[in-house]
């Protein structure tokens, strides 16, 4: 069975690459287009707020509308004193524009080329375009609900860090490319925005609408790319520093994680039930976590632990099966007093993302 699952894996693999192949040969072609067309496709709007020296480029996708947590992002980055720089990879309706135009410095339309990669890319060559050179440049999506709560500090947190950081840096152990920073959202300093290793990287990205390879070139390539020219990754939350703190909790709070557990595979869920019975629970439930957490992101599969160890003011929107158990876990911590409630619209949006447990 695992030769067999073996096998498939890597035929995906070669399927994939040569598809990639195909796909890097139009791919140069395409943005040459983009970029030849770009003042018709890529519209810019000027904002209510004013131009600061600390901007947020906040990349959204919202085709059925923009949803209340938006804006509150919006004001929260606001009231952090970051002009807000609000990219849209889906057209926005005119009541949504003129929303989106009195909650932030400038708005961005564009089609949903290269996903958020591609948004991301087109948002920093506007500022270039503008000559605007941010003290510090926080990069963000609405792929998450931040923040939880208004009064986070997590913002200054990634200031204080270093210059190039983010909330959760990647990296399974055995695996070739070296960790990266979860493009949800990501902290960079001035030196970094003006250096040839931020310019070079945008110059040379050349968008894709094939999310692996997004994730390749995007996600991994600039975390890469920004190392290799001398910034060195400040690390606040990652899947090595949560198992080290795991292993220094208490009885109970091993216990607690483990209550708010969320699996979406059989053998990990019943594994998890017969703790309780181990003879020795703290050794069973280390290896069970580490286990778990080696193939699975860590606030995904322990929310409780990750928010309790780590502090983190956001939560994943996808409705992948494990996050949606993750969000409905979130939920029992909250109701039960074991977590703290998230403001409005966050509370609101997020239950409505759950459905009712069958």
């Amino acid at each position: 069975m695992a030769s067999a699952a073996k096998l498939a894996r890597e035929l995906r693999r070669i399927g994939h690459r040569a598809a990639d192949g195909l796909r890097a040969l139009a791919e140069p072609a395409r943005l040459r287009r983009h970029d030849r067309h770009f003042g018709e496709r890529v519209r810019l709007h000027p904002g209510a707020l004013p131009q600061r020296p600390k901007v947020a480029l906040f990349l959204v996708f919202r085709p059925g509308g923009i949803p209340a947590s938006v804006l509150a992002t919006c004001r929260f980055l606001d009231a952090r004193g970051y002009a807000p720089f609000v990219v849209s990879n889906a057209p926005l309706s005119g009541a949504d524009l003129e929303t989106l135009r009195a909650t932030a410095w400038q708005v961005a339309t564009r089609p949903n080329y290269g996903h958020d990669f591609g948004g991301y890319r087109d948002g920093i060559k506007l500022l270039a375009m503008q000559g605007v050179a941010p003290r510090r440049l926080l990069i963000l999506n609405d792929s998450i609900w931040f923040p939880l709560s208004a009064s986070s500090g997590l913002l200054e947190r990634m200031e204080q860090a270093g210059p190039l950081t983010g909330p959760m840096y990647e990296r399974k152990e055995g695996r070739r490319h070296e960790g990266h920073f979860e493009s949800y959202m990501l902290s960079l300093a001035g030196e970094v925005v003006a250096s040839p290793a931020f310019r070079d990287f945008w110059e040379g990205f050349v968008p894709s609408d094939q999310r692996r390879i997004v994730l390749r070139r995007g996600e991994k390539g600039l975390t890469r790319a920004l190392a290799a020219g001398g910034f060195a990754p400040s690390i606040l939350a990652s899947r090595s520093l949560f198992m080290d703190r795991v292993r220094g909790l208490p009885y109970e709070a091993l216990r607690r994680l483990l209550a708010y557990a969320a699996y979406d595979d059989p053998a990990d869920a019943a594994e998890a039930a017969g703790l309780a019975s181990a003879g020795d629970f703290r050794a069973a439930a280390l290896s069970h976590i580490a286990r778990v957490a080696a193939k699975r992101n860590v606030q995904e599969a322990f929310v409780w632990g990750a928010m309790t160890l780590f502090d983190l003011p956001f939560l994943k929107r996808r409705m992948q099966p494990l996050t949606v158990m993750m969000r409905r876990q979130y939920l029992r911590a909250v109701e039960a007093g074991d977590l703290p409630a998230p403001d409005e619209p966050m509370w609101s949006e997020i239950r409505a993302s759950v459905p009712p447990a069958p």
